[in-house]
C-alpha cells in the first residue's frame, strides 16, 4: 500500500508552483502580479521521499497524482536537496513508440540493434558513477524496453529511482511491478485543500478573496495547483476576477488559457469519436442522468469515457448522474462544439429530458436553459416556471436570463414581474422600473394589478428610495384591490414599508394580522414575516418571531427567494437579541450554503447574518470581515437597503472598505440605539489593542 499526502503552506518562500523560485520577497499588500506563485510545501512527502532515496530499504519512489498536482515539482525539489548525481528523463507520447526512447541520450552509438545490448548500454551510462538517482517524468508513457531497464536497475539495486505517474492512465506492467513487488515506495499526491487553495490565491492576489468566489473557484479547480494557477491568471486577464472595495470577486464564465487547454486536450486526444460525442452532450448539460446520456450516446461510449477517467458516476438525491471527472474538462470539450451543432445537440437533450420527470426546480431550470439555446420551439410556461425556480434559489442572473427570454417571447406581465424582481434584487432599479412601466394599471384586473404593483412598490421604495411614488402605488393597490386574499398581499407589503419608515408598531400590527389569517397566501406570509423579522427583535419580542421563522422555513416553495433570505436574517437577529448566540451562528452558517456565483446577493445577506452573530458574540474582527465581504458583493448601480443599513450601523468607525461601499443613511428611534451598539463594536474591532 502506498501513502497519501496533502499539502501544507509555506508562506515564507516565494516559489513558482511549477517552475521554481521567484526572485525577491512577495509584497502581500500589493495587487495581482503575474508570475508570483509560491509553492505549497509538502513537508511530510518531502521527508519521506528523501528518506527513501537515501536509505537502503527501497530503491526509490513513484509519485502518483493527477496532471498538475505537483508531482514533478516535488520530485525535482527533493532530488535537488540531495548531494547526488541525478539523471532526468521525460517521457512523451512520441517517445513511447521508440524502443528506449526516453533514455535515447544514454545509449551509446554502437550501431547494435540487440535489445539486451541497448539496455546494457543505457544502464551503464546511467549508473556507472554509482550513488546515482534516475528520475522519470510521466513514467506511464514509458515504452516497454525503457520500463524493463528501470526494472533491472531496481532489482539490481544499482541506483535509486524516482518516477511520476499520472492517475487514471494505463501503466506498463514492468513499472507497476516496481511498487507492487516492494522495490519502490508509492506516494499519492492529493490536490490542495480548500483552505490551502484560498491561502495561495490570497497571497498571489495580495488581498482577501470573497468567500463565495473562493467556493466557486475551489469547486472548479478541484484544488489542482496547475488548474488553479491558470484559472486565476485567465480570470484576471479576462476581467472576471476583479477587486471591489478591497475584496477580490470572481464573476462570469471560467476562462481557460491556451497552456491549460493543451493539457486538457491531451486527455481527450485518444478518446475516440463515440466518446467525444458523449462528452459533447455532457458539456452542454452537466450533470446529466446516466440513462439519458446512454440513450443519446450509447452505453459503450459512456462506459469507455468512465474507464478513461474522463467522467464519474455520482448519486444526486436518488438519481444517478454523470459528471466530468474534473470541472474544467467540460470547458475544454465545449470549445470543440460549434454554435449550430450545440443548438442541435441541446435540442436532442431537451427532447429526452422532457419525457422524464420535471418535478424539481433543477430539472425545470436545466430544461429551460437547454430550450432557449436549442433548435426547439419556445415553451413560455416552462420558461416562466423555471425563472420562478431560479429566483426562489436566489440565482438572480439566471432568473433574469430565463424571465427575459419569456418576456421577449410574449410572456406578458407574468414574465415582466419576474424579470423586474430579478433586476431589483441585483441592484438595477432603473431597468426593473422600465420593464413595469410598459404596463398601464388602468388596463389590469385585480390579480394583474397585484402582480404588477408589488414589485413596482418594492423597486420604488427599497431600491430607489422614492417613498412618495411608492406610497402612491401602494395607495392605488389599496383602493382597487378588493379580493380578501389579494388584499392580504397588499397589506403585508405595506407592513414592510411601515417598519422601514420606523413605524414599527403599525407595521408589526399589520404583519401579525396577516400571519394570523389561515387564508393568507405564501406571498403575503413572506412579506409579513419579513416585516415581523425586522421589528420583533427590536421591541424585545425575538422569541415570538422564532415560530414564524420556522413556519417559513417549513414551506418548501416561496414566491421570492430573496424575501425568504431576509426572513431568515430576521431569525438570526432574533436569536442574537435573545442571547442564543451559538444558534444564531449555526443558522447563519446554514444559510450561507450557496454554490453559484449567481447567488451573490443571497450569499451576501448570509454574510450579514454572520456579521450580526459575530458582533453579538464579541467576535468583532470576524464581524468586520463578514460585513466587508457582504458590502463588496452587494456592489451595484444603486445601493441596496441592507447595504446602507450596515454601513450606517458601523458609522465612522467602519473600515475603509465599508465606508466606501455605501452612502450614509440617517437612522431614527430605536434603530439609533442599535446603530450605536454596532458602531461601538466596530470601533473595538478596529482598535490596535484588540
Amino acid at each position: 500500500m502506498g501513502r497519501t499526502f496533502a499539502a501544507t503552506a509555506d508562506k515564507h518562500r516565494p516559489v513558482d508552483a511549477l517552475f521554481g523560485s521567484v526572485g525577491g520577497p512577495m509584497p502581500l499588500d500589493s495587487g495581482f502580479m503575474p508570475g508570483q506563485w509560491q509553492l505549497l510545501d509538502r513537508p511530510a512527502e518531502h521527508e519521506a521521499i528523501r528518506a527513501a532515496l537515501s536509505g537502503t530499504d527501497s530503491c526509490g519512489v513513484v509519485l502518483v497524482g493527477a496532471a498538475g498536482v505537483g508531482k514533478t515539482t516535488l520530485a525535482r525539489t527533493v532530488t535537488a536537496s540531495l548531494n547526488r548525481k541525478v539523471h532526468w528523463a521525460a517521457c512523451t507520447e512520441s517517445s513511447r513508440s521508440i524502443p528506449l526512447g526516453a533514455f535515447a541520450h544514454w545509449v551509446s552509438s554502437s550501431g547494435s540493434r540487440d535489445p539486451i545490448a541497448l539496455i546494457g548500454s543505457a544502464r551503464e551510462s546511467l549508473v556507472a558513477e554509482g550513488d546515482t538517482i534516475v528520475g522519470i517524468d510521466d513514467a506511464h508513457l514509458l515504452d516497454q524496453l525503457s520500463a524493463t531497464l528501470l526494472h533491472q536497475i531496481a532489482v539490481e539495486r544499482s541506483g535509486h529511482l524516482v518516477a511520476t505517474v499520472r492517475s487514471g492512465e494505463p501503466v506498463p506492467d514492468a513499472v507497476t511491478s516496481l511498487w507492487k513487488d516492494g522495490y519502490l515506495e508509492r506516494f499519492e499526491l492529493n490536490p490542495f485543500t480548500k483552505q490551502q487553495s484560498i491561502a495561495l490565491i490570497e497571497t498571489v492576489l495580495g488581498g482577501t478573496l470573497e468567500g463565495l468566489s473562493a467556493d466557486v473557484m475551489w469547486e472548479t479547480s478541484g484544488g489542482n495547483p496547475l488548474f488553479l494557477r491558470n484559472m486565476v491568471e485567465g480570470a484576471v486577464d479576462a476581467g472576471t476576477l476583479t477587486k471591489v472595495n478591497g475584496v477580490w470577486q470572481f464573476r462570469g464564465p471560467t476562462v481557460i488559457p491556451s497552456g491549460l487547454i493543451e493539457l486538457l486536450d491531451e486527455r481527450l486526444a485518444h478518446a475516440g469519436e463515440d466518446v467525444l460525442h458523449a462528452l459533447k452532450l455532457l458539456s452542454l448539460c452537466e450533470p446529466l442522468d446516466i440513462d439519458a446520456l446512454a440513450e443519446l450516446a450509447g452505453e459503450d461510449a459512456v462506459d469507455a469515457a468512465e474507464m478513461r477517467g474522463l467522467i464519474r458516476i455520482v448519486a444526486d438525491d436518488g438519481q444517478t448522474n454523470v459528471r466530468f471527472s474534473h470541472p474544467l474538462f467540460g470547458e475544454a470539450v465545449r470549445r470543440r462544439v460549434g454554435t449550430a451543432s450545440a443548438r442541435k445537440l441541446r435540442g436532442r437533450i431537451a427532447k429526452i429530458l422532457h419525457e422524464r420527470n420535471l418535478d424539481s426546480p433543477a430539472s425545470r431550470i436545466k430544461l429551460a436553459e437547454l430550450a432557449i439555446e436549442s433548435d426547439q420551439g419556445t415553451d413560455i410556461e416552462l420558461l416562466i416556471t423555471a425563472a420562478k425556480d431560479a429566483v426562489f434559489l436566489s440565482n438572480l442572473p439566471l432568473g433574469e436570463k430565463l424571465a427575459r427570454a419569456a418576456f421577449d417571447h410574449g410572456g406578458g406581465l407574468s414574465a415582466a414581474a419576474l424579470l423586474s424582481r430579478a433586476l431589483l434584487w441585483q441592484g438595477h432599479p432603473a431597468q426593473a422600473d422600465s420593464i413595469l412601466e410598459q404596463f398601464s394599471p388602468a388596463d389590469l384586473d385585480e390579480m394583474e394589478l397585484v402582480q404588477w404593483g408589488i414589485p413596482r412598490v418594492s423597486n420604488l421604495f427599497w431600491s430607489q428610495g422614492d417613498v412618495t411614488r411608492a406610497s402612491q402605488v401602494l395607495a392605488l393597490l389599496q383602493e382597487r384591490v378588493t379580493h380578501p386574499i389579494l388584499k392580504l398581499v397588499v397589506d403585508a407589503t405595506g407592513a414592510g414599508m411601515a417598519v422601514h419608515q420606523n413605524k414599527i408598531a403599525e407595521g408589526l400590527q399589520i404583519a401579525e394580522r396577516v400571519l394570523a389569517n389561515p387564508e393568507a397566501p405564501r406571498q403575503a406570509v413572506d412579506f409579513a414575516a419579513f416585516a415581523a423579522g425586522l421589528s420583533m427583535p427590536l421591541v424585545g419580542r425575538g422569541e415570538d418571531f422564532l415560530p414564524i421563522a420556522s413556519r417559513c422555513r417549513a414551506q418548501r416553495k416561496t414566491t421570492d427567494g430573496m424575501i425568504r433570505i431576509m426572513v431568515f436574517y430576521g431569525e438570526v437577529l432574533a436569536l442574537a437579541y435573545t442571547g442564543q448566540l451559538e444558534r444564531a451562528r449555526q443558522r447563519a452558517a446554514e444559510y450561507a450554503e450557496f454554490s453559484s456565483a449567481g447567488q451573490f446577493a443571497g450569499w451576501a445577506i448570509a454574510r450579514i447574518m454572520d456579521g450580526v452573530a459575530a458582533t453579538h458574540s464579541g467576535r468583532f474582527r470576524d464581524a468586520i470581515r463578514s460585513i466587508e465581504q457582504a458590502l463588496a458583493a452587494l456592489n451595484a448601480e444603486s445601493s441596496l437597503p441592507w447595504q446602507l443599513q450596515l454601513a450606517s450601523k458601523c458609522g465612522g468607525a467602519a473600515t475603509p472598505a465599508i465606508r466606501s461601499a455605501a452612502r450614509p443613511l440617517p437612522v431614527t428611534g430605536r434603530e439609533r440605539e442599535v446603530a450605536g451598539l454596532v458602531a461601538q463594536a466596530c470601533r473595538t474591532a478596529t482598535s490596535p489593542n484588540v
